[in-house]
């Protein structure tokens, strides 16, 4: 016995973005390029093609060192339009998406930048750029390139194993450099994240949340696995507003059983 993830793939917003892909994809050859980093980052890229299939957007698709290594080659990749994968590359943290989308779009007609977290700012003087938000405090409303859309992971339609949660809990707490300044360590912790990339299959993912009760997690995509999942869930800040801005704009309405949790109240459940 199976069941379904509990997506948003009916969303009015993911409607928006394919609408939008498809008025360039008449009369433009499209080349996505997918998100590079863990395995959470490997939930974006399926939810991304899947949505991209599920639209019949017709593209090709090459990583980044694919695309530098085209450039070197002197490709003409002008007369195209490039998607770039979402995610957290857009922070002080991580800021190598927004270096390869500076980059790259003094080479492509165009370029849109799947939902993604904008800590740092937009590209100044690019109007070629096209930039989605998955949160709506992160939406620059002074850019009328800027528009709000779901995570591309919460467009993820998987058939998970239907069995009872065999273990209590799930504490996934990050230990790299976003982690809060506040987060604290369990000994019982585990980086879920780290145990894959962006290119691993997210099944094993999915079907190690799915064993637990419930699960505590500052890692934004364990979360958002285990919201589509409806498994009881809490979520912590790392050390930028990424996870509560996401979890505002599209989990706290839509996923009751998962919550925004502030650490000190992290501490004391888990005494």
């Amino acid at each position: 016995m199976y069941k379904r993830t509990d997506n948003l793939r009916s969303s009015a917003e993911f409607s928006d973005l394919a609408k939008l892909i498809l008025d360039f994809a008449q009369s433009n050859e499209i080349l996505y390029c997918p998100s590079p980093g863990n395995w959470g980052d490997a939930l974006i890229n399926l939810g991304t093609k899947q949505f991209l299939d599920f639209y019949g957007v017709k593209r090709s698709e090459a990583t980044r060192q694919q695309i530098l290594d085209e450039v070197r080659d002197g490709i003409r990749l002008k007369e195209k339009v490039l998607i770039v994968g979402g995610g957290g590359g857009w922070c002080e943290n991580w800021p190598t998406t927004r270096s390869f989308v500076e980059e790259m779009s003094k080479l492509f007609k165009h370029v849109i930048v799947l939902p993604t977290t904008f800590e740092l700012p937009l590209i100044d003087r690019a109007d070629n750029i096209i930039y989605f938000s998955r949160g709506r405090l992160g939406q620059d409303p002074s850019s009328p390139h800027t528009m709000f859309c779901h995570d591309m992971a919460f467009f993820i339609d998987l058939e998970v194993p239907r069995q009872e949660p065999t273990l209590w809990r799930l504490i996934a707490f990050r230990g790299d450099k976003e982690k809060a300044d506040e987060s604290i360590s369990h000994p019982q912790q585990v980086d879920l994240s780290l145990l894959g990339n962006s290119y691993s299959s997210v099944e094993p993912f999915f079907e190690i949340v799915n064993r637990f009760n419930r699960v505590y997690t500052d890692r934004l995509h364990v979360a958002i696995a285990a919201s589509l999942l409806n498994k009881t869930t809490f979520l912590m800040s790392g050390n930028y507003g990424k996870s509560y801005d996401v979890w505002d704009s599209s989990i706290s309405e839509n996923y009751p059983n998962t919550k925004y949790l502030p650490w000190k109240e992290v501490r004391k459940a888990l005494e």
